[in-house]
């Protein structure tokens, strides 16, 4: 419990920077965000202190050569660091969009630019690919909230 609050107080200012309204602390550490085109944002502790951020998209039936040359762009885009990576998982046909910080390297100034590529990634490979979970449009306080901070971290996005 005492990682995952140390966590949560780490995430705090790109909760913040994004105008995410007060996210809840989580006792497993985890946390997720959703972007406006509908993929989510993963942002999980592991059990080797490090925490990751991940998106999933559901493959197309059909995967064109403009998504495989897309794939195989992104994966050649290391230079970065951290480096964002494409995987697949072939029994559930789909891709992760994944990258990892260790948790004594939490700082909004590498937390935000490695949030904005990985959300930038998954918009750009989803073109070609949807979401993992189809977002409902329900009227609870609960999905008008997520809808309230899926709308604000894109207007933050599009600012930039």
């Amino acid at each position: 419990m005492v990682i995952a609050e140390q966590l949560y107080h780490k995430l705090q200012p790109l909760f913040k920077q994004l105008n995410v309204p007060s996210m809840a602390l989580n006792p497993q550490g985890y946390y997720s965000l959703t972007l406006d085109g509908g993929q989510q944002v993963f942002l999980e502790l592991t059990e080797n202190m490090t925490l990751v951020m991940m998106g999933m998209l559901a493959l197309p039936e059909q995967p064109g050569e403009a998504l495989l040359l897309e794939l195989l762009q992104a994966n050649l885009n290391i230079d970065q660091q951290p480096a964002i990576i494409v995987a697949a998982d072939k029994d559930r046909a789909q891709l992760v969009v994944w990258a990892s910080l260790p948790l004594d390297g939490l700082h909004l100034d590498t937390l935000l630019p490695l949030f904005e590529r990985l959300s930038w990634t998954l918009s750009v490979i989803g073109r070609w690919c949807q979401p993992v979970v189809p977002r409902q449009r329900l009227s609870t306080p609960e999905a008008q909230k997520d809808r309230l901070q899926r709308h604000q971290v894109e207007a933050l996005m599009s600012r930039r």
